[in-house]
């Protein structure tokens, strides 16, 4: 409904809309480098693992969602620093598994550009309202 009610206001206006995704549950998301925080008996660890927050999957089928979806931006609550991890030898940087998910849905992105225009019709459904008994005589919801 979220999406719906943001693409349709898009839609009256004629402008684009960004989706904010905030993949928060409850105090975890899924933090792929050097946290600023951390729980008492979290181990910090600079190996990269997804042990909490939102599967990557998730992460995966929301990025396709919204784009499907028509939003012409997609903004990770967490920043932009969460795609990397330090890398060996002589690379400073290398994707981490969210920065390869990510870079997987920007390769689609730009080989599918025409989305095209999502149709969504809706139905009302409503009662019939009171009818008459089959006598003829009073008038009752059915």
């Amino acid at each position: 409904m979220r999406i719906a009610f943001t693409r349709g206001a898009a839609r009256q206006t004629g402008s684009d809309f960004l989706y904010y995704h905030a993949p928060n549950f409850g105090d975890t998301a899924t933090t792929l480098r050097k946290p600023e925080f951390r729980r008492p008996g979290f181990l910090l660890s600079l190996t990269v693992r997804t042990d909490h927050g939102p599967s990557l999957s998730w992460y995966r089928k929301s990025y396709f969602l919204y784009y499907m979806s028509g939003a012409s931006a997609i903004y990770l609550e967490q920043g932009g620093d969460q795609f990397f991890k330090p890398g060996p030898g002589d690379n400073p940087l290398q994707l981490n598994p969210l920065g390869r998910i990510t870079d997987e849905f920007m390769r689609f992105a730009e080989k599918h550009s025409d989305r095209g225009t999502p149709y969504t019709p809706i139905a009302f459904l409503l009662e019939s309202g009171p009818r008459l008994r089959d006598d003829g005589l009073s008038a009752v919801a059915i």
